[in-house]
């Protein structure tokens, strides 16, 4: 594909653009919470009813049938009228108005709303979508040719040039979206659609005013751009995964993206169905623990979405890792996409003066300073929180000009490479006080002996020399040389610039930050699904300023799940009629669990083998996914998906939610399943309380390559039998479905197991010509001080 060569826009017309917009907005009226007594009473609530009645007059529409059951004591009306997402409502109540309208027979369910949290030069190429691959690429996929990626965000920076539109071509015909813009020239066959959602009123625009939504949008679907860097590093062509791809931009968080509601999530995820869209990236994540699926709504919108509608939906693990069962947005219809690193460092080595090296990284890289510096560690008896170089006054006070500062590292939230974050702070606060650098620590999670690594500290996009370290090597700084030498210890930063691969610097491994499972609210299968780059990820920057650099570093969940999006936009344009469930069975089947080095993949923060809670089934491959040979398809989803939810133990009213019509679970379990027999490509088997623990569970896949044979191969978890029947499938065509069960129960020879056990394996099917091998990952769990009978 030719690369335009476009040229820019200058900065004065950009700004232009930008304050004709402020302007405009600064005539918009908003509500003043205030001034309104009202408003203090009320709050947004999501209130979902049964579809409107068959014996409904038939000139009533949706909203109307909606509005019936906003009483008549409010004088806010209906917020938003969903008919896709959920059949319901989002509108301001107070307790008393929704302890009302509960009591009409086709009432189901309310909640109020909660909120949610925002969870490449290189990219492409390390997934192996270049060089010798670009076949498929370029070829079958067109790099994402007649996709739409819907992106529920923060919004986006039209103007920025990875979102060009040369050579596109105009949206599909299906497309009903729209601009919402100021101007609809900032919409373009690029940017077909951008909408903005505030259900507190006042001028909503879809323009970025944070950057997360610009980010995720260039890393799905960026073009290709020449000579993007960040400060001059990590230089290269920068592209999305699927450059090809329309994307169409949902803006549903306020302007400082602290704040993402699910009543205007689940607004701009109704847009994007009613729209057109074929694949929603969701780098959203709701910071409470166990909700179950019938209260989270993006479960409930995606359900929809995907099941009636085919829409891929993948979204983020979240970024509360290296604990367990911390893994967010884990249901079964999803893509739940964890982070993982890659082999590129941009090195920022600090080398003390007894000879010692730390490794570091930096996105700055200014010429290396020959002469050492003095360090100082800013520590202060009034104010303990002086060492993380947040108090300007403490720092100007302590006499660091000229000097090295050390600070401490920030929480997670603070420093994942967001602009106007922590770590920026940080710097300035260093710069201004007459610091000549700064080397920053990697922080250690409370009640975590481990230590964190590199990835979790990040670069910033900052033009002020520094160095981030890892944790251990900060205490090792600290405690055994600054405090030992006081003021004689210094040291110097050596700037090495951008190192690709390397044997000390194998990839992918799996970020110390990503969320893992096992997920407590959907048992039965693996969560996260898949792990893909999320750790210093270059993409498009909001700001077009000439002070700011026009691609930034951003880590985190956010940044890898856009990835997944990109990858299942190319196998949406390869493969048309492909389901959502086969695109994601493709993705985890053909997963890798080795490195670059040939070695099992590692978790950075243990630094030990990844197990699969934290890396899902591994790490993306989209050559091979373009390739899968067989796939766990299922022809009675929702089915099966309303068997599973009664299986949870759900209410058949907790179930109307999904189905938008009343539901009935049965006590009777053969009219329930549990998750390990859905037709998911993975697998968590409880033996616990299994008959004489023993499960047996039954599988069906379908042939989308050409006819042979597949042999099964298994690696069975220690202490487990796995036994798979038919140990050979026979295709004759494509498209044909075969069944095959997995009996999995303890070896005979285990007795006692005195502690809890989770134990890893997997089965394979390899094709007769052994150029295809579809693995699904199996986890077996116990609980303590079990024995058999």
């Amino acid at each position: 594909m030719k690369i335009p060569n476009i040229p820019c826009l200058s900065s004065i017309f950009i700004l232009f653009i930008f304050i004709t917009i402020q302007s405009l907005c600064s005539t918009c009226v908003v509500a003043d919470a205030s001034e309104n007594t009202t408003w203090k009473e009320r709050r947004a609530y999501i209130v979902h009813v049964e579809a409107m009645p068959t014996s409904t007059n038939l000139t009533s529409t949706h909203q109307q049938w909606h509005e019936s059951f906003i009483p008549t004591t409010s004088s806010e009306g209906l917020l938003y009228s969903f008919k896709h997402v959920m059949n319901g409502f989002a509108a301001m109540l107070t307790e008393e108005e929704v302890e009302a309208l509960s009591k009409r027979d086709e009432f189901l369910h309310a909640q109020p709303s909660k909120t949610y949290q925002l969870a490449t030069t290189y990219s492409p190429k390390f997934l192996g979508l270049e060089a010798r691959n670009r076949q498929f690429w370029e070829g079958a996929a067109g790099y994402g040719k007649g996709v739409v990626i819907g992106v529920i965000d923060t919004g986006i920076t039209p103007l920025h040039q990875s979102f060009n539109d040369y050579e596109m071509p105009p949206p599909p015909k299906k497309w009903k979206g729209r601009c919402e813009f100021e101007s609809q020239d900032l919409c373009n066959n690029k940017i077909i659609g951008a909408r903005s959602f505030n259900h507190r009123g006042g001028c909503t625009t879809p323009m970025d005013k944070h950057g997360h939504g610009t980010h995720t949008a260039g890393i799905a679907a960026g073009r290709f751009v020449k000579n993007a860097s960040v400060l001059g590093s990590a230089n290269g062509t920068a592209s999305g995964i699927a450059p090809d791809s329309h994307l169409a931009i949902y803006n549903v968080c306020d302007e400082s993206g602290s704040s993402c509601p699910d009543v205007d999530i689940l607004a701009g995820i109704e847009a994007a169905i009613e729209d057109g869209v074929d694949v929603l990236s969701i780098s959203l994540a709701i910071p409470t623990d166990d909700l179950p699926l019938y209260k989270d709504l993006i479960s409930i919108a995606s359900f929809k979405a995907v099941i009636e509608k085919g829409v891929v939906v993948s979204a983020s693990a979240g970024n509360s890792g290296p604990e367990k069962s911390t893994v967010k947005n884990t249901s079964p219809w999803i893509i739940t996409v964890g982070a993982s690193t890659l082999d590129r460092r941009v090195r920022a080595v600090v080398k003390l003066d007894n000879g010692m090296e730390l490794e570091g990284q930096s996105a700055y890289q200014p010429k290396s300073e020959p002469c050492l510096r003095s360090l100082v560690y800013p520590e202060s008896q009034s104010d303990e929180n002086s060492t993380n170089c947040l108090n300007l006054d403490a720092l100007k006070n302590m006499n660091v000009r000229g000097k090295i500062v050390v600070c401490d590292g920030l929480e997670p939230e603070e420093s994942r490479g967001l602009l106007g974050s922590g770590v920026v702070k940080q710097t300035e606060n260093v710069k201004n006080s007459g610091g000549s650098s700064m080397i920053r620590k990697g922080r250690k999670k409370e009640g975590l002996d481990t230590k964190m690594s590199i990835d979790a500290l990040l670069m910033s996009s900052v033009k002020f020399p520094m160095s981030a370290i890892n944790y251990e090597d900060g205490e090792t700084l600290v405690k055994k040389y600054i405090k030992k030498y006081s003021s004689t210890a210094k040291a110097r930063i050596d700037f090495l610039g951008t190192e690709i691969g390397g044997e000390n610097n194998p990839a992918p491994g799996v970020a110390s930050f990503s969320a893992r499972g096992p997920a407590t609210v959907t048992p039965g299968f693996i969560k996260p699904d898949i792990i893909a780059p999320g750790v210093n990820i270059l993409a498009a920057s909001h700001n077009l300023d000439d002070s700011d650099p026009p691609y930034v570093m951003m880590s985190g969940t956010s940044m890898s799940c856009p990835h997944i999006s990109g990858v299942t936009a190319l196998l949406k344009s390869a493969h048309p009629h492909w389901s959502s469930a086969m695109i994601k069975s493709a993705i985890i089947t053909t997963s890798d669990v080795t490195n670059t080095a040939g070695k099992n993949i590692l978790d950075q923060y243990s630094q030990r083998v990844a197990s699969f809670q934290a890396m899902g089934s591994g790490h993306v491959n989209p050559v091979k996914a373009n390739n899968p040979g067989l796939v766990y398809d299922s022809q009675h989803t929702k089915k099966d998906y309303v068997k599973y939810l009664c299986g949870l133990g759900y209410t058949g009213k907790q179930v109307s939610l999904f189905l938008g019509q009343k539901s009935i679970c049965s006590d009777d379990e053969r009219k329930t399943i549990q998750g390990v027999d859905l037709n998911y490509p993975s697998m968590i088997v409880d033996l616990t309380h299994s008959n004489k623990y023993r499960r047996r569970f039954s599988r069906i896949v379908t042939n989308v390559g050409r006819p042979q044979n597949y042999t099964v191969s298994v690696t069975p978890p220690h202490g487990v039998s796995v036994t798979v029947r038919p140990k050979t499938l026979t295709f004759k065509s494509v498209g044909q479905r075969l069944k095959f069960s997995v009996d999995v129960r303890w070896d005979s020879d285990s007795k006692e197991f005195s502690s809890f056990l989770e134990e890893y394996g997997d089965f394979t099917w390899v094709s007769s010509d052994r150029k295809i091998k579809v693995r699904s990952p199996i986890i077996i769990t116990k609980e303590k001080h079990v024995q058999y009978d």
